[in-house]
Parts: C-alpha cells; structure tokens; sequence
C-alpha cells in the first residue's frame, strides 16, 4: 500500500491509463472508419459515368438505385476479403493490382508536350519506326504446281522468252483478287511470301523477268513503277510522334519511380534456398 502512495508510480500508472485510452478510441476510430460506406457525390458520379460508359446511356432512378446497392454489396464483401486476409498471396488479385497500378502511372505523360527541339531529336533518334517503306507497282502472270507438275518452272521460262520477244503469254487464273499497286514489301509478303519480295524489288523497270519462287508457285513479273522510300517530314507525322514520345516518357516515368520505391525497401534473397529447385540450362549453357 506505501508503494501507491508513491507520487512516480501515480505518475506511471495514470500514464499508462491514458496510453491506453487513447490507443482504444484510436482503434475505435479507425473501426468506424473501416465500417462506414460513404456513397458521396463522387462516388455517385463515378457510378453514373461508368453505367452511361457500358450502356451509352443513362441510367433510370431506378437503375441508379440498384446500382448503388451492388455498389454498396461489393465495398462490404471487398472490405472484409481484406480484413480476413482473403489477398495474401492471391496471384489473380495481385495481378489485378499490379495491372491497376501500371495504368495509373503508365499515362504520365498523357498530357505532356515536349518543346519541338525535344520531339525532333526524339523523332531522329527513332526514325525506322517513322521511316516509309519503298513500294512498287506490278504485273504478273502465275503458273500453278498444282496444275502443271514438272512443267511449272519450263512453262514460266517458256512465256518469259514470248513476253520478251512481245508475244502473248498465258498462266493460270491467281486465286486471289488483288493487285499490286504501289504495295510495300509487307503487303507483298503477305501474299507470295518472303522469297518473292525481297527478289521483285530487285527486279528491272518496265521489263519483263523472272521466274520468281512464291509460296504459291511460280511467276513472271513485270515492274511499272517504283516509289523509294525514306523518313518522311516531322510536320507529316507530328501527331503519330507526339502519341509515341509521351507512351516512352510514361514508360521512363514509370521506371523511375520503380526504382525510386524499391530503394526504399531492405530487399534480401535468400540465395542458399535457390538452390533447392531443378532448372534448366540457361540459354548461354545450352549455347557452349
């Protein structure tokens, strides 16, 4: 009873009764806070302008009403997924996550413009991405393996030498309906293969030549007009520029502040306990 009576031990026990007052109305608080669903203006809005985005257009009072319940369902089953843990390590939740905070950070850059000194060196920098591929415009007459076997590459020949010589020639009817005109090795790879493009671009003006391998068979082709390519003026594709310096600054953004959080978590691997799985050969093991 003489230790109560010890004005230092009242000091410690009093200190100790608000410490713990003040801890519990803190819980408390926090409590109330995690147990109240505010459906304020904003989250109004939010609610509106999605179902008037899905639907193109707006919702009914009543729609509007049942759309704040599902709303309302989905907060207490979210909130208390959290509170059980319901989260942790949930590949399919962390992935959503992860994705939700890519989109946050990966417009950045969105609204940003670059002085035009900035978007012209970064424009040079990547000209092959902005660069107009050659094209050329032809003629050609195909000969199918299907229908003439054997025969296919001899009777090519045979109507390249005719065609030379301004004779009439004749193949087999192509199965497809296109035309050549002013196509870019792409377009022509699409359709008679790889081989066949990279030889018809090398293949003379306003003369007849071949025959040329496709995937389809064989062909004689006549050139008629060629367009070289090159890298076409900033003012031509300023807005497709623009649109490609702000998606790398929002990549570059996004990195930084990558780096910048991870500095400022203690990351430890335990190396030892790699060593327990089976893997295979990397790709410079396989390569020796």
């Amino acid at each position: 009873m003489r230790f109560i009576k010890e004005p230092f031990l009242q000091f410690l026990v009093l200190g100790a009764l608000i410490f713990v007052a003040y801890n519990f109305s803190r819980t408390a608080e926090e409590a109330g806070a995690v147990r109240r669903i505010d459906i304020d203006g904003p989250t109004q809005d939010w609610i509106y302008s999605n179902f008037s985005k899905q639907f193109r257009r707006v919702p009914s009072r009543l729609e509007m009403g049942a759309l704040i319940r599902s709303h309302i369902e989905q907060e207490i089953k979210y909130r208390e997924a959290l509170t059980m843990g319901l989260d942790d390590r949930d590949s399919i939740v962390r992935r959503r996550m992860m994705q939700k905070f890519d989109f946050l950070f990966s417009s950045a850059a969105a609204g940003a413009v670059p002085g035009e000194e900035e978007l012209q060196e970064w424009y040079e920098s990547h000209s092959e991405e902005y660069a107009k591929p050659p094209a050329i415009s032809f003629r050609h007459i195909w000969f199918s393996p299907d229908n003439r076997g054997s025969r296919v590459e001899a009777d090519a020949a045979a109507a390249l030498t005719a065609l030379r010589a301004g004779e009439e020639a004749e193949g087999d009817s192509f199965p497809f309906d296109v035309t050549f005109d002013l196509a870019t090795p792409a377009e022509i790879r699409n359709v008679l293969g790889e081989e066949f493009s990279d030889v018809i671009f090398e293949a003379p003006l306003d003369e007849w030549s071949g025959p040329f391998i496709s995937g389809l068979g064989v062909h004689v082709a006549r050139v008629t007009e060629r367009a070289p390519g090159g890298l076409l003026p900033l003012d031509e594709v300023h807005d497709t520029v623009l649109a490609g310096w702000r998606e790398a600054e929002s990549d570059r953004i996004l990195i930084d502040l990558l780096a910048e959080l991870e500095a400022s978590y203690e990351i430890e691997i335990d190396e030892d306990a790699l060593v327990r799985f089976e893997y295979l050969p990397d790709a410079m093991d396989q390569a020796e």
